[in-house]
């Protein structure tokens, strides 16, 4: 029996409308809309290797619209690849992040 090791990313989703203000509006984030961006951002930068790497184990398990924080849930192995992905999105759906 193999043990699997999990990592698990927590983040920041900041909008690009608030320039210095605190924004308290709710964000209108879903979970698979953040995967796909994920995914979209992957093969642009890690090609097919990356996406191999992250289709088993990438799991959003936890977005909340009022603190703007999500958890990502990944394997041990390609957690690096996703951490290197992450400061590159800057869209998602609609939404105009940094």
């Amino acid at each position: 029996m193999v043990r699997y090791k999990n990592r698990y990313i927590v983040l920041e989703v900041n909008s690009n409308t608030s320039s210095n203000s605190i924004d308290y509006t709710p964000l209108k984030l879903t979970d698979s809309a953040l995967n796909h961006s994920l995914h979209v951002k992957m093969q642009q930068l890690h090609g097919d290797f990356g996406i191999a790497a992250i289709r088993a184990g990438l799991y959003v398990k936890y977005i909340n619209e009022l603190t703007k924080v999500a958890v990502i849930k990944c394997r041990h192995g390609p957690h690096t690849l996703i951490t290197s992905v992450i400061p590159f999105i800057t869209h998602i759906e609609s939404h105009n992040f940094h």
